[in-house]
């Protein structure tokens, strides 16, 4: 048996997941899931717990992900763990210093900072915009495509709006002044 829950905790579990269900940004619901269900399979292949989970456990799991993975994508994973053990009411096992300092060592010698998306500023939309409008008269089939992208990006552009501000503009959030 992978998940050691007491009837306590298995009920927290299933009251938070009926409220979760309707309270949670979907992308979050499925990143929770997903990160679980990676921890989940890495203790099956262990014979450990996945919950609650012990200190070693997650310092063994930070040692098998940290290798091929960005550091910013095992903290994630390492806040979810976490999460999901707060949710039932046990103890954080991802706060030990020990696994900070597992992460640590992992990473070490790698790069500290994450590459990072160059900004959109002024001459990069001008760059962006010059070679689409010469794609779009070359291969006229996209150029309804092509202008839709264009007045989005320049709207993010005036806006600075993010993808997700983006998407959840409907049109009569826009008006002519």
């Amino acid at each position: 048996e992978q998940l050691a829950l007491d009837a306590q905790q298995t009920a927290q579990l299933l009251r938070w997941q009926q409220r979760a269900l309707h309270g949670l940004p979907e992308n979050t619901w499925r990143a929770l899931c997903a990160d679980l269900a990676l921890f989940h399979s890495f203790c099956r292949s262990c014979n450990q717990d996945t919950l609650p989970a012990s200190i070693r456990t997650i310092e063994a799991f930070v040692e098998w992900a940290a290798p091929d993975r960005k550091l910013s994508t095992v903290r994630r994973y390492l806040a979810s763990i976490g999460r999901w053990h707060r949710i039932i009411g046990a103890t954080d096992p991802t706060r030990a210093e020990t696994v900070g300092l597992t992460l640590r060592a992992a990473v070490h010698g790698r790069r500290n900072r994450e590459d990072q998306a160059e900004p959109l500023n002024w001459q990069r939309l001008k760059k962006i915009t010059e070679h689409y409008n010469q794609i779009s008269l070359e291969v006229p089939h996209q150029r309804l495509r092509w202008l839709r992208d264009r007045a989005l990006l320049w709207l993010a552009y005036d806006m600075l709006a993010r993808v997700s501000e983006l998407i959840s503009l409907d049109v009569e959030d826009l008006s002519a002044g």
